[in-house]
């Protein structure tokens, strides 16, 4: 079962092979908003943690996908719990990484000599040198792990606990709307920026547009018709979006609507 880390009331996945089967099993893409280290000072292309909206984490707690973690409890025994045995092996990984990164260094270093050399017809000696230096260099290679490692002792949110306290911020007609469309194996991504609950995709977000910018509504609710409809109509049109508006009726059934604005592409 995936762990959802739930850190400042935000719900994260930092795992990659758990974000690559909530992408391609359950059709769940979320947002990445982590850094990436070789490029920090940009935000267009963002890394790992992936974080989920709400809606997303209540489906995949319903259905028995994954489960919530109180990731802030995790880090506070884990950090209440060291041992000096602990500080001393994490000491020792990190001289280790350190010695890794300088014969890394020192390998390029001399591949640029000897590259360098070759030029000039001194590839002989370059290569006696390369033999030597490398056999002096310090080979310090650390295992990498398969395995994820999980904290000791961390806090498990019950389900029902999971879900009530995610219901309160969230209308049961988005999460109507939602899982209407992601039946229909439909992509959904938060639809704020055009005025929307979601936009949904006919696939997956990375290959293809959204094609529609869903809003859920109660069935009887009552809400202004100039600013959902008609510019909900007008400026799906202007992107090439289709506007969805919907919920469930009072039969337990599908009341949805597609809403194409006149003169639509």
């Amino acid at each position: 079962m995936i762990q959802i880390r739930r850190i400042n009331d935000k719900y994260l996945v930092f795992e990659v092979e758990d974000i690559r089967f909530l992408r391609q099993e359950h059709l769940i893409g979320g947002t990445l908003i982590g850094t990436l280290p070789q490029i920090p000072q940009q935000n267009v292309f963002c890394g790992l943690p992936l974080q989920l909206f709400k809606e997303e984490v209540i489906y995949l707690v319903k259905n028995g996908i994954a489960e919530v973690v109180d990731d802030s409890a995790s880090h506070l025994t884990a950090l209440t719990s060291q041992t000096p045995e602990d500080i001393e092996k994490y000491d020792n990984q990190r001289q280790l990484a350190q010695q890794q990164q300088i014969k890394e260094y020192t390998e390029g270093m001399l591949e640029r000599r000897r590259q360098a050399l070759e030029k000039k017809g001194m590839s002989g000696k370059i290569d006696k040198e390369i033999v030597v230096a490398t056999e002096n260099a310090v080979s310090y290679v650390t295992e990498a792990t398969t395995k994820n490692e999980t904290l000791e002792g961390y806090t498990m949110f019950s389900k029902a606990n999971v879900l009530s306290d995610l219901l309160e911020h969230v209308t049961s007609a988005q999460y109507y709307i939602f899982n209407f469309l992601h039946a229909r194996e439909y992509f959904l991504s938060p639809g704020l920026r055009f005025g929307g609950n979601f936009l949904a995709y006919p696939g997956d977000s990375v290959r293809y547009h959204s094609h529609y910018i869903a809003i859920g509504k109660e069935y009887e609710e009552k809400f202004p018709i100039k600013s959902v409809i008609v510019g909900g109509g007008r400026l799906g049109t202007n992107v090439k979006k289709c506007l969805v508006l919907g919920g469930e009726n009072e039969e337990g059934g599908d009341s949805v609507y597609c809403i194409e604005w006149s003169g639509f592409g």
